[in-house]
């Protein structure tokens, strides 16, 4: 087992899960955002552990299929190699490797790394597996708490046999996940424009029966449009559209789970003018047909 990834941009739900990576000069990349981590839980955490690594320590094309690692790094250096990227980490940085990830790593001979890390695994708000793509590999955060402690409690809470152990580390966990990715976003975004940007996406996601032209958004964000769907790309991870049929789609299936609402209801509410392309796009992002969440 290893502990680090670099660096990838996301939010988190089963039905969206498609990558587009655009690698930077650093070796990171900004890929998909997966729905919203807001909506999504840790569903177990597989180990917790820290290791002091030798001077000989490497990893060759490591990769968990199904769980996902999170890495603080205490001190020292490490290398490592992510597909086209290649980057070195340090300490006071924290890592995210998305289930599957395949990376290379080594130490720095003369700084020979420590490193807590955890593996785990996320359901979205509906059940399903979540994916975390989209972020850096790599980031460095500035929270006012003492993370190395945090991983510390969480490796105990993980290990120790009391009752609630279990559901403290995950709570632990969550909260770590949030700071990595503030800092991840924070970082890919220009500070001038992120109230703008975070005002948009606030809208779309409030808002999600009303459909908006990446002009029209452009022209509310004070921004020319083309430079407003590169931000937007960079911020969320998606295209305006995607992001739009995301949102509608999420908002979809919690309705149809009230029972308060038939399956072409949810369609006009949420601006879908054809049931039928509805219920296509619907089953395209979630892996279920609309009449599926219906309450029995």
């Amino acid at each position: 087992m290893d502990g680090p990834a670099i660096i990838c941009t996301f939010r988190l739900p089963c039905y969206d899960a498609v990558v587009a990576r655009t690698f930077a000069p650093s070796g990171t990349f900004s890929g998909i955002y997966s729905g919203d981590l807001r909506d999504s839980s840790v569903r177990s955490i597989e180990f917790a552990f820290e290791r002091r690594a030798a001077s000989s320590w490497i990893i060759r094309e490591l990769a968990y299929p199904r769980v996902h690692t999170l890495v603080w790094v205490r001190s020292g250096r490490a290398r490592y190699v992510c597909g086209d990227a290649r980057f070195s980490v340090h300490g006071g940085q924290m890592l995210l490797f998305p289930a599957g990830t395949r990376r290379s790593a080594s130490t720095d001979k003369d700084q020979p790394w420590i490193f807590s890390v955890v593996g785990f695994t996320l359901d979205d708000a509906n059940g399903c597996p979540a994916t975390a793509r989209g972020l850096s590999y790599v980031t460095t955060p500035h929270e006012p708490i003492d993370i190395g402690t945090a991983m510390y409690e969480l490796e105990h809470h993980f290990h120790a046999q009391s009752p609630g152990g279990q559901l403290r580390s995950r709570g632990i966990l969550m909260n770590l996940l949030g700071i990595y990715i503030n800092a991840a976003t924070r970082s890919a975004e220009p500070a001038s424009r992120r109230p703008a940007l975070d005002a948009v996406i606030d809208l779309l996601n409030q808002h999600p029966g009303q459909w908006y032209t990446a002009d029209e958004l452009a022209a509310r964000a004070k921004l020319s449009p083309s430079r407003f769907r590169v931000l937007f790309q960079r911020s969320t991870g998606m295209s305006v559209v995607r992001y739009q049929n995301t949102a509608r789609v999420r908002r979809a299936a919690g309705l149809l789970r009230s029972g308060e609402h038939t399956v072409s209801d949810v369609a006009n509410l949420l601006a879908f003018n054809d049931v039928y392309y509805f219920s296509r796009l619907f089953k395209k992002m979630t892996g279920s047909t609309p009449s599926s969440h219906l309450a029995r």
